[in-house]
């Protein structure tokens, strides 16, 4: 090898280690309160701070902590005693998304300045009483006509209220009716909202809103006036969904499931990035009560004079293994078509107490990649392997840490995963190697529970960072703290 040749290399590899370069940066903001709830991003469109909020609970109480980003101090905030969730809202003359409670009364503008609660809009939801010892956050906010200021659909039992924030700030009201999905056992009823779906059902370039009952999809769809009509338009689905009751999973009914089947509707979104919405089905193979296997079916939407139709038959599905749990599609590649990821338990008696008795329980996370003809592969294109940890004193499971992560110059995410509670593991991404192109590690302190961490650009530099929120029931050095991982 020639001198010029060695020398060419050397500046090769220093420039590949400058890439691929990654460190971390820690702020460590002591709380008043575990950080148990959720959190949330007050962002902003500007150079203007932004903040985060967290909640906490306990047997005792409930709370909430307003996080200042730039000088990653916290203040606590007083819960309105009617409140029920919290969320951000991007509202007119606020260039930083506003705190906004939803109270039994209605929704509610937090003034972090002023400590003041200014009310938005008045309205009835299934939220009848608030719970005291808990606040959680709410998807109640969508942006509809977009243009570029929060909406919000709020469910009542017998009516989805629509809430259009106008240019000035100002709100109409759509009543959309639709009824949510009732249940009741051993003489405790259950009400559960039906999951609003933002699409396009008649091809007209507006964003339409849409739910399930059945085998139907109710659609609300925006006139051009930007209003929406009080009773939906039922589209039929030529494809194999379970109604109502039969995927309903209740103890007693004397279902025998054995063989069972149960095709869910898991979602309604576009997968391949053609703008055009396609439908998700899960369907739930049962060998028993406990031992069950899911397989996604993916039914591509089509155009037609009509509107949107599908076929009956899938057109594609994804084969997997074991019981999932927040199973997720998104661009994990950058070609813009959404990939599959999901965290799975291969759970039947036997192996349930083996995980008590042992107090771990192995977790399989599958990642599927969307070919370019929209195919997944038969088997996972990445498998990692970890660890949940089971404690029956404290009635706990335990998730670690696994979460997607990028920055906005790399099309690819990496994996960021948990260890032991002591190291942060990241392995990156390439064309040709998922997750498996370069591995780095990192000496961070984790917490117990890696479901709570979050993945969000902290000091807006286009790098994702990890919040790492921790509770009462880590070591007392680290309880009711949030971590800062920050990205450089």
């Amino acid at each position: 090898m020639s001198k010029f040749s060695m020398i060419a290399g050397a500046l090769a590899a220093c420039v590949s280690l400058q890439v691929h370069a990654l460190s971390f940066s820690l702020k460590t903001v002591p709380l008043s309160h575990p950080a148990n709830g959720d959190l949330v991003l007050l962002s902003t469109n500007n150079s203007a701070t932004d903040h985060v909020a967290v909640s906490g609970h306990a047997a005792d109480g409930r709370w909430l902590s307003i996080i200042d980003l730039e000088n990653f101090s916290a203040r606590t905030v007083a819960i309105p005693e009617k409140a029920q969730f919290f969320s951000a809202m991007k509202l007119a003359d606020y260039t930083e998304a506003q705190l906004v409670f939803h109270t039994t009364e209605g929704v509610s503008r937090y003034d972090m300045e002023k400590n003041t609660l200014s009310p938005l809009v008045k309205t009835a939801s299934i939220y009848a009483l608030a719970d005291s010892k808990r606040l959680r956050h709410s998807d109640m906010v969508v942006d509809v006509d977009n243009n570029d200021l929060s909406d919000l659909l709020i469910a009542d039992f017998t009516t989805y209220h629509l809430w259009l924030q106008r240019k000035d700030g100002s709100f109409s009201h759509f009543p959309l009716t639709v009824d949510v999905v009732a249940e009741t056992y051993e003489e405790v009823p259950r009400y559960t909202p039906r999951k609003p779906y933002l699409v396009d059902t008649n091809l007209d370039g507006k964003t339409d809103i849409v739910f399930t009952r059945d085998n139907q999809l109710l659609a609300f769809e925006q006139n051009g006036a930007g209003g929406f009509p009080e009773q939906a338009n039922i589209y039929q689905l030529n494809m194999t969904i379970s109604s109502d009751s039969e995927a309903s999973l209740r103890p007693g009914d004397g279902r025998n499931y054995d063989g069972l089947l149960i095709n869910r509707l898991f979602d309604v979104t576009d997968l391949d990035g053609d703008g055009v919405a396609d439908i998700i089905i899960r369907r739930e193979r049962f060998a028993d009560a406990l031992e069950q296997n899911y397989d996604y079916l993916i039914h591509y939407g089509r155009t037609s004079e009509d509107g949107l139709y599908f076929e009956k038959k899938p057109d594609t599905r994804i084969n997997t293994h074991g019981i999932q749990f927040e199973s997720v599609f998104a661009d994990i590649d950058g070609d813009g078509r959404k990939d599959f990821y999901t965290p799975n338990v291969h759970f039947g008696l036997g192996l349930m107490v083996r995980a008590l008795i042992s107090g771990n329980a192995g977790i399989e996370v599958q990642f599927y990649r969307m070919k370019q003809d929209r195919s997944f592969n038969e088997k996972p294109d990445h498998i990692h392997k970890t660890t949940a940890s089971i404690s029956i004193s404290g009635g706990r499971v335990d998730l670690p840490l696994f979460q997607l992560a990028g920055h906005v110059d790399n099309t690819y995410k990496d994996l960021w995963v948990g260890e032991k509670q002591q190291r942060l593991i990241v392995n990156r991404s390439d064309e040709n190697n998922l997750f498996d192109h370069e591995r780095l590690q990192f000496n961070v302190t984790l917490p117990r529970d890696g479901s709570k961490v979050q993945v969000m650009d902290v000091n807006n530099d286009g790098q994702d960072d990890l919040v790492l929120p921790f509770d009462a029931q880590e070591k007392k050095e680290l309880r009711n703290q949030v971590h800062f991982l920050i990205a450089k």
